[in-house]
């Protein structure tokens, strides 16, 4: 999430992670999910999970746990951690499926 590149996304890992914060496409990772969590239906849950070589729930206490849509004030701590994790080590979209298949109950979308 550092760079449209391997030799770029390379160099910025080497980067301390404030400057790795402020990397132009990990912002706007942290755009879309913002977009994203003002989407969430208030009857819904959602739960957000942040990725690399492994799998952890951006709020602290909350793994494996659905959190409320209509809460919006959780919303919104989630979009300000999510902002405060620098990017760090690989990617494995394994791990990142592997949190979403743990959850219970598992997730479902709705139209």
């Amino acid at each position: 999430m550092l760079a449209e590149d391997i030799v770029n996304a390379v160099r910025r890992h080497l980067f301390p992670p404030e400057r790795r914060l402020r990397a132009r496409k990990w912002r706007q990772a942290v755009r879309s999910v913002d977009w994203l969590l003002a989407q969430v239906p208030r009857e819904s849950q959602f739960q957000i999970y942040a990725f690399n070589t492994r799998a952890w729930p951006i709020l602290p206490g909350t793994d494996g746990v659905w959190l409320a849509g209509k809460d919006r004030a959780t919303l919104d701590k989630a979009v300000v951690a999510l902002a405060r994790t620098a990017p760090d080590g690989g990617t494995s979209l394994h791990h990142a499926f592997a949190a979403a298949q743990a959850m219970n109950p598992a997730p479902t979308t709705s139209s």
